[in-house]
């Protein structure tokens, strides 16, 4: 094939012969090629969709294993809270002496009765008080308002038993288990307590009142139904998540106030101002 023959092979729509003498169409072949390659799918397309799908795979396994850390960490301190205090939980029979019964607030009625939960809780911690496993009692709740009054009630119920006014002591400011067991400690310099509440209620709040140095034991009274209801349960297992949140943070309690040692002071120190 000459030279000339060559070049016009290259020119585009030419048709040359091969050297093995078939003939090509060199323009039919470009423009098919042209077609074949705009069928093909573009990479550079494809690449924001790529990248998407990568990125919410990676945020679905980050949510997951978030998910997965919380509830871990939800049901071990559970566990902590529960077996840890276990064995410091007694009968009124088998507990040990201490110095002071804590006995935590709840509700009380407009007209001054107390609530069945609250009247439990009082009725043990007199009953530890009058058999001599306790020489004062500790009356924490809250007293915020005029209206909402717990530690008037309870200081009233004790008097009514025949508790001495003495040896009776008022924290106005137990606002909550962690207030309670804190003041305790930093307000009443109790050495050492047996706090008065529910089962369901108790291992948080010993589990409380050792991790801010206080010797601490439990002498429960028997739940209300109502505490065997599986809505309670949810919110007492959230209350030990705040517990944990609590002692983790140390947040400092409501109110302060002045040092009233409750082994050594008399307990209308701590009442209302004119009352008997």
């Amino acid at each position: 094939m000459s030279d000339a023959d060559e070049v016009r092979c290259t020119e585009p729509g030419a048709t040359c012969d091969t050297a093995a003498g078939e003939s090509h169409d060199f323009g039919e072949s470009h423009a098919t090629g042209e077609s074949h390659a705009a069928g093909m799918p573009s990479s550079r397309g494809d690449l924001p969709a790529t990248k998407k799908r990568s990125r919410y795979k990676r945020m679905f396994y980050a949510l997951l294993i978030l998910i997965i850390l919380a509830v871990a960490t939800f049901v071990l301190i559970q566990l902590i809270v529960t077996r840890s205090v276990k064995g410091k939980l007694y009968s009124l029979e088998a507990v040990p002496p201490r110095d002071v019964a804590l006995i935590l607030g709840a509700r009380v009625y407009s007209d001054g009765t107390l609530s069945p939960m609250l009247r439990a809780r009082m009725d043990r911690g007199i009953e530890l008080y009058k058999s001599g496993k306790v020489e004062k009692l500790l009356l924490s709740g809250d007293h915020g308002r005029k209206v909402n009054d717990e530690v008037n009630a309870m200081r009233e119920y004790a008097l009514a038993a025949g508790v001495p006014a003495e040896d009776i002591f008022l924290d106005h400011a137990g606002f909550s288990t962690y207030d309670s067991v804190v003041r305790a400690r930093e307000i009443f310099a109790a050495p050492s307590v047996i706090i008065c509440t529910q089962w369901y209620h108790s291992y948080r709040a010993v589990w409380l009142a050792e991790r801010f140095g206080l010797d601490a034991i439990a002498c429960p009274v028997e739940d209300l139904a109502i505490y065997d209801m599986p809505a309670n349960n949810v919110r007492e297992s959230l209350a030990r998540v705040r517990a944990a949140w609590d002692a983790l943070t140390r947040r400092s309690t409501a109110l302060g106030g002045p040092q009233i040692p409750i082994m050594s002071a008399d307990g209308r120190d701590s009442w209302d101002i004119g009352a008997e």
